[in-house]
C-alpha cells in the first residue's frame, strides 16, 4: 500500500511500517505528513518508521512526526548506529515518550506485536 508514493507495510489492523529512503526533505517530508495523518484517520496509532535507508531529515519531516505525536500516535523510529536523530528531531519529539529507536526494523515491529498481544498500548516514560 502507499499514499502519496510513500510506500507502507501494515504490521496489524493498528499498526505500520513506513520505509523513507533518501532526503526527508521538502515534497518527501509534506508527504510523511500526509501519510501519517492519512493512516491516523484509518485508525493506525502505531507507525514504524524506518529511517536507516534515510540521509537527513528537514526541520518539515520533523514537523510531520510533532503532529503524528500530537493526536497521539505511537512511533517507533529504526536508525542505524550514527545517523543523527537528535541532529534532526527537536528535543520534544526526541525525547517523548510516544517515541521509541530501535536499530532494526524487526525490533520494533516485534515490539507493536508484543504490546498489541499483551494489550499494553500505551508507553511510559
Amino acid at each position: 500500500m502507499s499514499i502519496k508514493n510513500l510506500p507502507f507495510r501494515e504490521i496489524d489492523y493498528r499498526s505500520v511500517l513506513i520505509v523513507a529512503e533518501g532526503k526527508l526533505r521538502g515534497s518527501s517530508a509534506r508527504a510523511l505528513g500526509d501519510t501519517l495523518e492519512a493512516l491516523h484517520a484509518d485508525g493506525y496509532d502505531q507507525v514504524v518508521l524506518d529511517l536507516r535507508r534515510c540521509a537527513s531529515m528537514d526541520s518539515v519531516a520533523a514537523l510531520a512526526l510533532a503532529r503524528a505525536l500530537e493526536v497521539r500516535q505511537k512511533l517507533f523510529l529504526v536508525a542505524g548506529a550514527g545517523f543523527p536523530l537528535d541532529d534532526f528531531l527537536p528535543p520534544d519529539v526526541a525525547r517523548s515518550p510516544s517515541v521509541r529507536l530501535y536499530e532494526s526494523p524487526a525490533d520494533a515491529v516485534r515490539e507493536v506485536r508484543s504490546r498489541e498481544e499483551s494489550g499494553v498500548l500505551t508507553f511510559t516514560a
